[in-house]
């Protein structure tokens, strides 16, 4: 059997023009007209929406000036939004997503800059002042993660053209935010990488240690293997990608492990895929007349929210409001949306369930485990999870580099906030995911803490 294809993007980099990014695959029900141009701006992103009878463009919008993000936006490389109009509104929606995105139609495109005139820069003085500007504009975490952005400012005289990305990486390294990036043809910088393979490292002898990203996900998909073959037996179903893996461990416990939160087909019919996918999973564990599931986490580091609602939905029994949501812009925040997830299916698994968490845990697959953590039946076991929440927001430097950051924050129904932290299970449950005890003696200490809470 070929291992579980595993999900590389979410924490470690962001792929140029991330295809879940919020302003997107413009499929327009409000047609605009040949030979006329308008502009719609969101605040809850700093975008700027030029439309044209020939393409869409995409702007970014901060206190430094504009840059283009995207000259021609192609609706299949993105999360599939459609617009719908309201008066002088665009609604942005799209089922991968968890919230709309409002624009506002601007009568004057010059309260933002002159579009017809933007001149790329290779200036690394210019390239640095759009940088922090970018950060002081949109992101959402300085306090939180205890960084003083103001401090960079006396860096900027520093840069030159041999050290911008050298520079640009220290300011970003101390945030330790898996959704801060900063790519291009050769870069390719990660704020949270060097910290999460340390977090992953401290159940791990030297000998064993992981140097490198790609040591680690070589690692997770050994794990998988040994999973599938000693705990499984060997049978276990899976969907043609490996996303999503699920069997009996015995005739009383269940396993469902998601891999990822993203790839399950197209993108306009990823939804569509995993709820049938979702049917199967719930038809059988439903005619193995099982109560008690172990839902493995551990592996999957994110993708779509909508995805992680999607699968959520088949564990509920109730419509509840599970989180709410705001953005960072220029001014301050905006106004909160409540995400409200209702049970789908002909089958709500309502048992005894334990939610499998590790530091791999990110993004999407921590909204999945917001979803869940207040319900009654749910135990967390292993550790914390990444403590990256918001959808990262894409905005470009004059010199063509694309930057992520996390300019979104949720909250759970009693208002807490998990960025940075995470969410984990209580002292007596804390398990390491990667340990050389493990390893040097066959088995998996989170799935064994699973079978004795159900014993």
């Amino acid at each position: 059997m070929s291992l579980p294809k595993l999900n590389h993007k979410v924490i470690f980099q962001i792929v140029l023009i991330i295809s879940y990014i919020c302003l997107t695959g413009c499929t327009n029900n409000d047609d605009t007209p040949t030979g006329t141009v308008d502009f719609w701006y969101t605040p809850q992103k700093g975008y700027v929406l030029e439309r044209s009878a020939e393409n869409i463009k995409l702007y970014g919008v901060s206190s430094s000036g504009c840059t283009l993000i995207d000259d021609d936006l192609i609706p299949e490389n993105y999360a599939g939004i459609q617009f719908n109009s309201n008066g002088d509104q665009l609604i942005g929606s799209s089922n991968l997503l968890a919230g709309d995105i409002i624009f506002d139609k601007l009568i004057d495109d010059s309260d933002f800059c002159d579009f017809d005139v933007l001149v790329p820069s290779n200036d690394p003085q210019v390239n640095f002042q759009y940088f922090w500007d970018i950060f002081n504009d949109y992101y959402a975490f300085f306090e939180l993660r205890n960084v003083n952005w103001q401090d960079n400012l006396a860096l900027s005289s520093m840069v030159t053209s041999t050290n911008l990305y050298e520079v640009l990486e220290s300011m970003t390294t101390p945030l330790k935010d898996g959704h801060v990036s900063i790519v291009n043809e050769v870069v390719n910088i990660n704020s949270n990488r060097t910290n999460l393979l340390e977090i992953m490292n401290s159940n791990l002898s030297s000998s064993d240690a992981i140097e490198t990203t790609a040591e680690l996900f070589l690692v997770l998909g050994q794990r998988i293997s040994f999973i599938n073959s000693n705990y499984l037996n060997g049978q276990f179903n899976t969907d043609s990608n490996g996303n999503m893996i699920w069997g009996l461990i015995n005739n009383e416990v269940g396993y469902f492990n998601v891999v990822t939160m993203e790839d399950y087909a197209a993108v306009d019919q990823e939804i569509a895929t995993v709820s049938n996918l979702m049917d199967q999973v719930m038809e059988d564990v439903q005619q193995a007349n099982i109560d008690q599931l172990i839902i493995d986490l551990r592996f999957n580091t994110g993708g779509h929210d909508g995805i992680a609602l999607e699968i959520a939905s088949r564990f509920i029994t109730n419509p509840n409001p599970v989180f709410t949501k705001k953005s960072k812009n220029r001014t301050g925040f905006t106004d909160g949306q409540t995400i409200t997830l209702a049970p789908k299916g002909d089958f709500q698994f309502s048992g005894g369930i334990v939610l499998l968490t590790s530091p791999v845990t990110a993004s999407a697959a921590e909204i999945f485990v917001m979803c869940l953590k207040d319900l009654p039946n749910v135990t967390i076991v292993g550790q914390n999870t990444n403590g990256v929440f918001s959808e990262i927001l894409t905005h470009r430097l004059p010199n063509g580099t694309f930057i992520g950051l996390s300019n979104q924050i949720y909250a759970d129904n009693s208002g807490n906030v998990f960025e940075g932290i995470g969410i984990g299970p209580i002292q007596e449950n804390r398990i390491p995911f990667l340990s050389t005890n493990d390893f040097n003696n066959s088995t998996d200490s989170g799935i064994e803490r699973s079978l004795d809470i159900f014993e």
